[in-house]
């Protein structure tokens, strides 16, 4: 039996029945088991008060090293740049749509967005130097909490922003006990994540596990999704160059543009509050690494 850890959250939970439904398909057997973080603790703070890496993670990985559970399923986009030495992420699922989604009771579109002066919740500083960047009469308000918390706040502030990932996941979720939203009545307003450009990860579920752990790597194989794996690991590549997390304001999305493992990535930050964005094509990583650094640093 596989024990399944993730965090209590209607999404977190959707997130590992969509592992556990994967792992089942095989003929294997789980258990999910529900971890409490410190993320999880202190949605009444904004990152800047608690940290942000690794906030969502810590009590999972602890887990995985005590050997509690046997893999850890993440919303990829909340990974720290670094793991402890005796993890390792074992798979992929297929990414959802990476894009960041605006919420409202009203109309919300490109020409209300650049003509009305209206207040939008969150609090990713990425998303907020974005706002700031393309829509620079907007106030943006501190706005933490799960996804019926941020929704429940559109009483008071015009807009929200979420991951259009997790909306869709929470629509299809099977959990009866998830939150009752009519996402009918809200307008929505997909944010292309070519020019505003989503978190590394964002859309991916991660699943980890230790690296001595040869079946269990063995069986998160069978379903990685190869494609989704490389394209976050290129993204990782580049947090790790930037030195990014939620405290830096960071932009990473790279896609697979035909079936030659030819790729493009479009990277965006706001460092020294000068917002640069660029795109770069290419096959291999390692040998445009330099080229893309240099660029971003001009």
């Amino acid at each position: 039996m596989i024990k399944i850890g993730t965090r209590a959250s209607h999404l977190a939970r959707t997130q590992a029945l969509l592992v556990e439904k994967k792992l089942n398909d095989l003929g294997i057997e789980t258990k999910i088991v529900i971890i409490t973080t410190e993320g999880d603790k202190n949605l009444n703070k904004n990152f800047s008060e608690i940290g942000s890496q690794g906030i969502f993670v810590k009590e999972l990985e602890q887990s995985l090293l005590k050997q509690d559970i046997h893999i850890a399923v993440h919303s990829a986009k909340d990974l720290p740049i670094q793991i402890d030495k005796k993890l390792q992420i074992g798979a992929y699922l297929k990414r959802e749509d990476p894009a960041d989604i605006l919420l409202s009771y009203h109309e919300i579109n490109e020409n209300v967005l650049k003509s009305k002066k209206l207040t939008i919740g969150t609090s990713s500083i990425r998303r907020s130097k974005w706002i700031s960047h393309f829509y620079p009469h907007i106030i943006v308000e501190g706005l933490r909490g799960n996804v019926p918390t941020r929704i429940k706040a559109l009483e008071n502030i015009d807009v929200i922003i979420l991951a259009k990932a997790g909306l869709n996941r929470l629509d299809k979720s099977p959990l009866s006990d998830k939150p009752n939203i009519d996402f009918n009545k809200f307008h929505m307003h997909r944010l292309d994540p070519n020019q505003f450009v989503s978190a590394p990860g964002q859309g991916a579920i991660a699943i980890e596990c230790l690296k001595a752990s040869k079946d269990i790597l063995d069986s998160l194989d069978r379903i990685n999704h190869k494609e989704t794996q490389t394209c976050i690991d290129h993204e990782r590549i580049m947090l790790g160059h930037l030195s990014g997390g939620c405290n830096v304001p960071l932009g990473v999305y790279v896609k697979m543009i035909n079936q030659n493992n030819s790729f493009e990535m479009h990277i965006a930050h706001a460092l020294n509050n000068k917002f640069i964005k660029k795109t770069f094509q290419y096959n291999k990583i390692n040998q445009v690494e330099e080229k893309i650094l240099q660029e971003l640093k001009s």
